[in-house]
């Protein structure tokens, strides 16, 4: 059975999912709800000098079902700081894990309230980098003058381009990057009544969850080939192999915050459940053997941060698409979605499975990820050799 116990910044996690600052832990009590639903680590809300002042409807579900994403316009905790340091921190606390308040936002409130958390007994400040009126590396130069408990930054995808940048700058203060923040401002209109949904002046929100999911990976992935620190990823995370994708991409660790809003504190039991299982069944004693394998699995370098030309592009040579006959059920939604109609179903002659033209099959690739059962494949990285034979 794999080990999810991680060490981090000299601290020993549980597991490497914890909750996200957010309103899934508002205060002390909740913090304890999530360890007790299976978090290994512990981050708090963000703090900051004074209570926020959280508009109504600030929280809106984008379709129907957990597996959608979320706008809000969610500010920092609604408590004043002082609560938080004379009682949250330590109620928090009593959970037994490693606990990481949450600080914002300009250099004068980081590094006062980043003094007094420490105080309080904290394990670990993450700061939220995005808002402060200083460049960011100054800010995390300040905090680490004052505090001697680990640091992570938090970024921003609001400019996905100066993410490294900010990053290597930042590195030498820094013991953690987390990536990313929610992503916007965004807007929904509800046109019924022809008015704002969010409970902001113009009815902004940030958008959460599965949707930011790819540009967080990406992210991940390319922090982790440019810094040498940790790096926890942050954004979509529903399943444990969501979990698997952001190790392998570079990221330590994860954090949940809008599936943990959906289904409550019980979701991290599930998915490091989930991580468990996916580790046992590929061999893999603890998740730090898959940290990173996807760049080192496909040779990126620091300095290839782009990789969207076509340096790169997989050439394929035979059938561009293998159907798998005891998997394919002829349910035709391949057939649905292909554009250059490579797949047809025939019952007649093809009973047992979609048949696939060769010569019209554009090798797009969309069909093999819509297929319900898991019967079409194409194979981009065949001349790595099978799963698992590179490790880091």
């Amino acid at each position: 059975m794999a080990d999810l116990r991680v060490n981090l910044f000299g601290l020993e996690f549980g597991n490497p999912v914890w909750p996200a600052a957010g309103p899934n832990v508002h205060n002390g009590d909740m913090i304890k709800r999530q360890v007790a639903g299976g978090a290994g680590g512990a981050v708090c809300k963000t703090i900051s000098s004074e209570a926020a002042a959280v508009p109504k409807f600030h929280m809106m579900n984008l379709a129907k079902g957990r597996k959608a994403g979320m706008l809000n316009c969610e500010l920092w905790s609604e408590l004043p700081p002082d609560a938080w340091l004379e009682r949250e921190y330590a109620i928090a606390l009593e959970a037994g894990v490693p606990v990481i308040a949450s600080l914002g936002y300009t250099l004068e409130e980081v590094v006062r309230l980043g003094r007094l958390a420490e105080r309080a007994g904290v394990h670990a400040l993450e700061v939220t980098v995005h808002y402060a009126k200083e460049e960011p590396w100054q800010v995390m130069r300040a905090l680490r003058e004052a505090v001697s408990i680990p640091i992570i930054a938090k970024m921003s995808p609001h400019d996905p381009a100066t993410v490294i940048d900010l990053a290597v700058k930042m590195e030498p203060f820094v013991d953690g990057i987390a990536a990313i923040n929610s992503l916007g401002p965004c807007l929904r209109i509800d046109i019924e009544n022809q008015q704002r949904i969010m409970g902001t002046d113009y009815g902004y929100g940030w958008l959460s969850g599965p949707p930011i999911k790819p540009l967080a990976l990406r992210i991940v992935f390319d922090l982790a080939r440019s810094v040498k620190v940790p790096i926890i990823g942050v954004g979509g995370v529903r399943t444990g192999r969501d979990v698997v994708e952001f190790l392998m991409a570079g990221a330590s660790a994860v954090q949940i915050c809008t599936t943990n809003i959906y289904e409550g504190p019980a979701c991290f039991k599930r998915i490091t459940t989930e991580l468990e299982q996916w580790l046992d069944e590929h061999d893999y004693e603890s998740p730090r053997e898959i940290v990173g394998a996807y760049p080192l699995r496909i040779g990126a370098k620091a300095d290839e941060a782009d990789g969207v030309g076509t340096k790169g592009r997989v050439h394929l040579e035979g059938p561009p698409v293998q159907v798998d006959p005891q998997r394919c059920t002829n349910c035709g939604i391949c057939v649905t979605s292909c554009m250059h109609d490579a797949l047809c179903v025939d019952k007649e002659t093809s009973p047992e499975a979609v048949i696939i033209n060769e010569q019209r099959c554009f090798s797009c690739g969309l069909c093999v990820t819509v297929c319900p059962s898991a019967a079409l494949k194409l194979e981009l990285d065949k001349q790595l050799g099978p799963a698992g034979a590179i490790r880091p």
